[in-house]
Order: C-alpha cells, then sequence, then structure tokens
C-alpha cells in the first residue's frame, strides 16, 4: 500500500475528505450568517414613507414626555389631526421646534411606552431636508 498508516488507511484519501468537509463548513456558516442577519441592518425597510411636516419637541421622556417627534402635514380638508410619530435618530441640526421638513422614514415595530392611551409606533428616518 502506498501512502499507507498506521491503519492501513490511505493518507491521501483522509486529506481531500478532511478538505472537502472544511469547505462545506465553511459555506454552512456562510449561509448561517446572511440566514441570520437582521432586517434592520441588511437592507431597506419595505415601507418607507414620504411626507411634508413639522418638528416638535413634546418634552422629555424622562418627565413622561414624548422628545421630539414629527407630525405629518394632514391632508387638506381631513379635519384629522396628525399623529405624533416618535423618531428615533433625528440628527442634532434638525432638532429646532416648529422646523419644517420633508422626512423620509419608515416604522421600527417597536413601541414608545408612555402615558398614552395607546403606545406610539418608533420611527427611524431614511432621510430629512428643511423646506
Amino acid at each position: 500500500m502506498r501512502n499507507a498508516g498506521c491503519n492501513g488507511v490511505d493518507k491521501s484519501v483522509v486529506i481531500r475528505k478532511t478538505q472537502g468537509m472544511n469547505k462545506l463548513f465553511s459555506l454552512l456558516l456562510l449561509s448561517l450568517f446572511f440566514a441570520g442577519c437582521h432586517k434592520e441592518y441588511c437592507s431597506e425597510p419595505d415601507a418607507t414613507t414620504c411626507s411634508d411636516g413639522t418638528i416638535s419637541w413634546e418634552g422629555d421622556p424622562g418627565a413622561d414626555g414624548l422628545g421630539w417627534v414629527f407630525y405629518p402635514a394632514t391632508p387638506p380638508g381631513s379635519g384629522v389631526p396628525s399623529k405624533a410619530h416618535v423618531l428615533e435618530d433625528l440628527p442634532d441640526n434638525f432638532k429646532v421646534n416648529g422646523l419644517g421638513v420633508t422626512a423620509c422614514y419608515y416604522a421600527t415595530g417597536e413601541k414608545f411606552y408612555c402615558h398614552c392611551v395607546v403606545p406610539l409606533d418608533k420611527y427611524r428616518l431614511t432621510k430629512i431636508q428643511k423646506r
């Protein structure tokens, strides 16, 4: 037997099988990484909304305020006031009470708990500019 180890097994066959298993293991790890990637960090959200509106300071969240929120403009004649959109990531240069902006945002799926009748949705900005 050529290349036989102490058990009489051909070493080249063992080496090839080990290399094949290493490749398979690497592919498995890579696929798990992509499958486990959280949507928030891997791609843009599916439901992004863009609208004009106003930035408003609604009090310190530590004292039951809402913090910085975005009020989308209500359609003319709708008679329905817009709901506060609690923002997670408002840049400092937009933290001006009453500032008119055009913002693109999406719901994160998280809730902002306050002494409200219903907890408010949290939103993340994808784009914002002053009007």
